[in-house]
């Protein structure tokens, strides 16, 4: 039989982010394992005669498992590394729109937790996510709300809003064909007859769609307690 004791071991690593074209890279700056004893006894049979090599080799043994702890931490590390390196840089909305996840700076350490930029724009979804000019290091963010340590915290610039809808009125979206309204009558010629006369002489008593387009970009500003929105329709 065999018994292994171990006595006083401390396993330290340390690793680091950062931002590498886009994605998180995670290295080990320092990694070790430190054991003050390892006891290993053999028991039964001929154990008296092969205890003598043990006890011999013991501080050989003892750095060779430390080395296998180590090395087993660093692969484990470059496991999550391929892992983060793997992550999407875009995210599909629809067959219009995909969202820009790229990274953007190096995360930032602070007490307790860590913060991510996350360029976070919309761009076509049928093209490579490609690297904006926005410099978080000049956004303003509001403090975390409450003193909870078990939370998420995601702040979204105006500069994500107005991308999407830049993006939409684009593709043509931002325009819908009204056909239906409570009173019916206003879709037909014959209810403008006396305003644009023209019109009612030209198609007598026909039914009409109304199309409402934006002629512009939707423009969204982001103020301290709202939300406000700017539509141009035609």
């Amino acid at each position: 039989m065999l018994r292994f004791r171990v006595e006083g071991m401390d396993v330290g690593v340390s690793m680091g982010l950062k931002n590498e074209n886009g994605s998180l890279k995670l290295f080990v700056m320092e990694c070790g394992c430190y054991m003050k004893d390892l006891d290993i006894t053999l028991n039964g049979g001929s154990s008296w005669f092969y205890q003598g090599f043990i006890d011999a080799f013991s501080n050989h043994i003892r750095s060779s498992v430390e080395n296998a702890i180590t090395n087993k931490i660093v692969e484990s590390a470059s496991k999550l590394d391929h892992f983060l390196g793997g992550l999407p840089k875009e995210i599909n909305v629809d067959r219009v729109a995909a969202m820009n996840v790229t990274f953007v700076n190096d995360p930032r350490f602070i007490s307790s937790s860590v913060e991510f930029d996350i360029d976070g724009l919309f761009i076509p979804s049928d093209k490579t996510a490609p690297q904006s000019d926005i410099n978080f290091g000049d956004t303003k963010l509001a403090p975390a709300l409450g003193s909870s340590s078990n939370m998420l915290w995601i702040s979204l610039d105006e500069d994500v809003f107005n991308s999407v809808s830049a993006l939409y009125f684009k593709a043509g979206l931002l325009q819908h064909l009204v056909d239906k309204v409570p009173d019916q009558f206003l879709l037909n010629t014959a209810s403008w007859r006396f305003l644009i006369p023209r019109l009612y002489r030209k198609y007598p008593n026909k039914d009409m769609l109304l199309n409402i387009s934006a002629i512009s970009p939707p423009s969204v500003r982001i103020n301290v307690g709202r939300i406000d929105t700017t539509v141009d329709l035609d």
